[in-house]
């Protein structure tokens, strides 16, 4: 459990730290190359654009420079998968050591005692309260942000002129231009969901 510890530590900057005791998962294994003991840190993760893989993978890099007794093992996941193959691996014993996603959607792996509770950790200093409220649950931190994302919508400019509408600033208003629309035979909503992750857009704006 110790050195479970010491990878959620080490990689912290990146997601939610699982504990050793669901399983007999190790992150200790012998580095053939070199014939050295290597302590492996797996991450789990279920990013799916490649401009995001590519800059997690420059993480990764620069973690293994400033920590050479340390390999960083990095499991993609789509993310229609994730919670499944999640769950496999606790039960099957291979937890990994980190994984990504709030901790309020793995509220069931927190009550079950799977997920480490940081709150005590000095480096949740480094953080503004206000960004730590989201990482917890029942007033523990499990969880820190890695990255900041925005959502809105974008609107057709054409439309909008061709039908005098005025950009709308409240959730009134965009009710108000839809019903416009529609009246008069315009789908007022385009959702685009090829990508299964852009899914996650609608789901986050509910919760």
């Amino acid at each position: 459990m110790l050195k479970k510890r010491i990878s959620c530590v080490i990689a912290l900057g990146l997601c939610i730290s699982l504990l050793g005791g669901c399983g007999s998962s190790s992150t200790d294994s012998k580095d053939q190359k070199s014939g050295g003991d290597k302590t492996v840190v797996t991450i789990f993760h279920h990013i799916e654009e490649q401009s995001a893989r590519e800059g997690l993978e420059e993480v990764i890099k620069k973690l293994e420079e400033k920590n050479p007794g340390v390999d960083y093992e990095l499991q993609g996941l789509d993310n229609s998968q994730y919670d499944t193959m999640l769950k496999t691996k606790l039960v099957g014993g291979d937890a990994p050591d980190i994984i990504m996603g709030t901790p309020k959607r793995y509220i069931e792996f927190i009550e079950a005692g799977h997920i480490y509770d940081i709150s005590s950790e000095d480096f949740l200093k480094n953080y503004d309260e206000e960004l730590l409220d989201s990482m917890k649950v029942d007033g523990k931190t499990y969880s820190v942000p890695t990255n900041c994302d925005s959502m809105g919508c974008y609107y057709n400019k054409k439309v909008f002129e061709e039908n005098n509408l005025t950009v709308p600033k409240t959730h009134e208003e965009l009710m108000g231009i839809a019903k416009v629309l529609e009246d008069k035979g315009i789908y007022p909503f385009a959702r685009g969901f090829q990508d299964g992750w852009t899914a996650q857009v609608e789901i986050q704006a509910d919760l």
